[in-house]
């Protein structure tokens, strides 16, 4: 999903709408970042934010920026390695993108088979702490925290849990921002997420 599309999206949790306003080719610049994770593992990033920002807390390339991502395990330091123009905003319908992140090596993912209100099963992988929206509990649950039965917001409808499994690997995570509404859709299902 590259930063400056649209994703269709709505929070379930309406306090977490972030109020600002849109983002602007004009006046926003795209930051390259790289952060080290709490368990060592490199993340990098691609963030737009705006120009006035930027200026204002002094970020420029080759500089650390404090960087705070509990949803990526992510606290401390980053080193900006550029800054350039903002990519192109898509118009229309839908949430802008407003960063990406690749966690380049995670060794334990959760696997978790949904089942959806038109019978279709699905399986969606990320992250064990990716946080689910879970319409039981009313609140964002870590993917593998998920219990056989619960039921999660679809994106016609709801879908329930039948099994979440973890796996040992070695490979890169992907992972995105949205501005304002905070969450995406994830696969056929269109399983809400928080970013």
């Amino acid at each position: 999903m590259p930063i400056g599309a649209r994703v269709p999206t709505k929070n379930p949790n309406r306090f977490e709408v972030d109020p600002q306003p849109e983002p602007d080719q004009a006046t926003w610049a795209k930051l390259s970042i790289t952060a080290e994770g709490s368990d060592g593992g490199i993340v990098d990033a691609e963030i737009i934010r705006p120009r006035s920002w930027i200026l204002r807390n002094g970020i420029c390339a080759g500089r650390m920026l404090p960087f705070n991502l509990p949803e990526l395990e992510v606290s401390g330091l980053a080193l900006v390695t550029a800054i350039d123009d903002c990519p192109p905003i898509v118009g229309g319908e839908g949430s802008v993108v407003t960063a990406r992140f690749v966690t380049r090596e995670v060794h334990v993912v959760a696997s978790v088979d949904v089942l959806g209100a038109d019978g279709t099963v699905e399986s969606i992988t990320g992250t064990t702490i990716h946080p689910v929206w879970s319409v039981d509990r009313q609140e964002w649950v870590p993917l593998a925290e998920l219990a056989f039965g619960e039921t999660l917001q679809g994106l016609d409808g709801l879908a329930v849990v039948l099994s979440v499994t973890l796996s040992r690997v070695t490979q890169p995570v992907y992972n995105i921002e949205v501005h304002g509404e905070h969450v995406y859709q994830v696969g056929e299902l269109g399983l809400v997420v928080h970013n």
